[in-house]
């Protein structure tokens, strides 16, 4: 909120705290300085996720008994979901967790058990009177319309079936249509970067926006200016194109800023890309010996855009005060070339603090569809423990390779893996010319 701006009593103010203990103490305030009393209370759902855990051990285990054990872990409800077979609702082994939490935890303990969580992505919000996005049938204002034609109720409708929303041949609440897609989308966006919906929107709009001179993204802004990447599509001798990215990442630059211009640069340029730059931020994942909050976010931006990140454990930066250095720079590269590249640090600094970053790619002649991934957070741990111990039981002292195939038995049966995708929608500006 800017300074001196004037806000008449009763009105309500949305405010965002850096962390839990700014939250616990704002929510003890009664007075501001000029003596006027204010009311704060914590949103309603803002400050909550929902997640989702299956284990076939918990059959049986009511929501109450459930919400019990997971009191402590900051649990507020459970909700067992129930699957509709031959008309009637069966319980299944799959529960909604609302946490008293801004981010979904990796796994909750139940007992013994240690279950792990995936996020939760609810159905876009229709109205089931105008079938219009974005509101409920309680607050729509608007006359009903057919849900098959689209045109004003009348009725059972045996006309040919038209979207009211993209005009398409289908009906209007069908989950084939691309509006309803698109919100699908914006959703994930939106639970996953822990964006707003609306900061949510832009992004996807940003991914969608058709421009066929763009070859140029605003990235970073660096004490008021904006920084750009100079996107470069290049071509090396064994014929596999790229996409060549250049980003530096101001140690000034905030959380979520960094989130949308991040996820915009790598949603919105065609794979494969190679990404060098200085990320002002630290991770044990990237080799270094301490992980940041900004690495923490990266990190997990990286993961979900299909992006590896190559290091070699040797210093990238040199502090010319303390005579210490540093991992700051990095490579990132698409999944589907992250193995064809080999990179290393030179050991001249040509003047500057930072070390040279060299990339060398492999003997190849194509590039290679992205791999499918174990799905940890899909995995039922249990169920992988149990084949292990059952197949141990029937050959006690396997050797080496039996002892894989052990392993690699249990993970097929009991880890699911993710599809041969780059998670990447293609956008208008790029084709093969």
């Amino acid at each position: 909120m800017e300074p001196g701006v004037f806000i008449e009593k009763g009105a309500k103010l949305l405010l965002k705290t850096r962390g839990r203990k700014q939250f616990d103490k704002l929510l003890t305030l009664e007075k501001l300085i000029n003596a006027i009393e204010v009311s704060v209370v914590s949103h309603s759902y803002l400050n909550s996720v929902q997640c989702v855990i299956v284990c076939n051990y918990l059959e049986g285990v009511s929501d109450e008994e459930l919400l019990e054990q997971l009191k402590e872990q900051n649990v507020v409800s459970v909700r067992r979901f129930n699957r509709r077979i031959n008309g009637a609702l069966s319980p299944t082994n799959s529960f909604l967790l609302k946490v008293d939490a801004v981010k979904v935890p990796c796994e909750v303990r139940v007992g013994c058990l240690n279950i792990k969580t995936r996020p939760y992505y609810p159905r876009p919000m229709v109205c089931f009177n105008c079938f219009t996005f974005g509101h409920t049938k309680v607050r729509c204002e608007v006359k009903p319309l057919c849900g098959n034609c689209g045109g004003l109720e009348h009725g059972d409708c045996d006309k040919e079936a038209k979207c009211k929303n993209c005009g398409g041949s289908h009906s209007s609440s069908s989950r084939q249509c691309p509006v309803y897609q698109k919100e699908q989308d914006i959703i994930k966006i939106k639970i996953d970067c822990g964006f707003t919906y609306q900061e949510a929107k832009i992004c996807y709009e940003n991914q969608q926006r058709a421009s066929v001179n763009a070859r140029i993204v605003a990235a970073q802004e660096d004490d008021g200016k904006n920084k750009i990447i100079n996107e470069l599509k290049e071509k090396i001798k064994n014929n596999i194109n790229f996409t060549l990215v250049c980003l530096y990442l101001s140690p000034k630059l905030k959380i979520p800023h960094i989130k949308k211009e991040i996820v915009n640069v790598f949603y919105q340029l065609p794979a494969p890309i190679i990404a060098f730059g200085d990320l002002n931020a630290s991770h044990a994942n990237w080799g270094n010996n301490r992980t940041t909050h900004k690495g923490t976010i990266l990190d997990n931006i990286f993961n979900n855009t299909d992006m590896v990140v190559k290091f070699n454990n040797k210093i990238t930066r040199f502090d010319i005060h303390t005579g210490k250095g540093s991992i700051l720079d990095h490579c990132v590269t698409s999944s589907s070339i992250s193995g064809k590249i080999s990179i290393s640090i030179k050991s001249d600094l040509y003047g500057s603090d930072h070390f040279p970053i060299l990339a060398t790619f492999k003997n190849c002649n194509s590039i290679s569809p992205p791999s499918s991934k174990w799905d940890y957070h899909r995995a039922d741990w249990d169920w992988y423990e149990y084949q292990i111990l059952k197949l141990l039981n029937n050959n006690p002292n396997p050797t080496v390779s039996q002892f894989t195939e052990i392993i690699t038995s249990a993970a097929e049966n009991s880890i699911p893996k993710t599809k041969n995708s780059n998670g990447r929608k293609s956008v208008p500006w790029w084709n093969e010319e």
